[in-house]
């Protein structure tokens, strides 16, 4: 039996993808959302984080070295889980959204954040997307005080909570809850419930995401998103491929939303040319 999480049961011929083109199927499975809710850190697995023997991989940034789980470190709590690699794709859509792979963009906008001083302690941060979460670790341990979001609350437990444990120094390990919030869902149900009127709403500083608009389908839940968690005067910070070849989405088509919609001003502020080209983008406001 294939692995796809604990979610609504959706046969494996929805998801055959040997051409690494999820267009079709991503359109089949617009009807298909996860429960979103705020993951306690009581019900975080540090196990594996706490092993002696655990494989960590280590990321130096400007002030920082940053240790995360690998995807092998917890292969034994989720049944299946090396099926993900016998696939020619990184992700299921409405299933599994890449959350425990290292994506480039999230090493080219935690290395961007360390060398502009963009963090600021005290600053209220959310990452969208976070998966391994590189960028919110760096906000983290610049004295922000981060909301770690990704799709799947398997990737939240096993692996972007663990890391926040993984770089907090032994006297501060029991203040992490003060310090972080960890929330999964889908991004329109994350809206709906938490920020449309609703406590969170115009919450944060800055937002954070990686490699999150691969998928035209979902660009315009996350822009709605956006717009009711960033505070006036916040700032976001989008990194992206340029394009996402056989499955559609990429910087052109959200710039061209962001036009369209109209709320935030927005500039190239880093990109890389060689190989395939990556672009973080900076969001603010418009000015009245």
């Amino acid at each position: 039996m294939a692995f796809y999480f604990n979610f609504s049961n959706v046969t494996d011929e929805q998801y055959e993808d040997k051409d690494n083109n999820c267009e079709e199927t991503c359109d089949t499975l617009e009807h298909f959302t996860v429960p979103c809710e705020y993951i306690l850190w009581n019900d975080i697995d540090l196990e594996a984080a706490s092993a002696s023997d655990v494989n960590l991989k280590q990321i130096q940034f400007k002030d920082f070295k940053i240790k995360y789980i690998t995807q092998d470190t917890i292969a034994n709590k989720i049944e299946n889980l090396d099926l993900f690699s016998e696939r020619e794709t990184d992700l299921i859509p409405g299933k599994y959204e890449g959350g425990l792979k290292v994506w480039e963009c999230s090493i080219d906008l935690a290395k961007f954040l360390s060398e502009n001083s963009c963090i600021h302690s005290g600053d209220v941060v959310l990452e969208l997307g976070c998966g391994i979460g590189l960028p919110g670790l760096l906000a983290y341990l610049y004295g922000g005080l981060v909301t770690f979001q990704d799709y799947n609350s398997e990737v939240i437990k096993y692996v972007t909570a663990p890391n926040v444990w993984l770089n907090t120094c032994v006297e501060r390990q029991n203040s992490i809850s003060e310090k972080c919030k960890f929330l999964c869902g889908d991004w329109q149900n994350i809206q709906e419930k938490y920020f449309s009127n609703g406590k969170d709403a115009k919450l944060y500083d800055v937002i954070l995401t990686s490699e999150t608009i691969y998928n035209r389908s979902n660009q315009k839940k996350l822009l709605n998103l956006m717009k009711e968690a960033l505070k006036p005067g916040g700032v976001i910070y989008l990194a992206s491929k340029v394009h996402y070849f056989g499955v559609g989405g990429g910087i052109a088509d959200y710039e061209k939303l962001l036009k369209e919609d109209n709320t935030f001003d927005f500039c190239t502020v880093f990109k890389v040319t060689e190989g395939v080209e990556r672009r973080i983008l900076k969001l603010q406001h418009k000015k009245n």
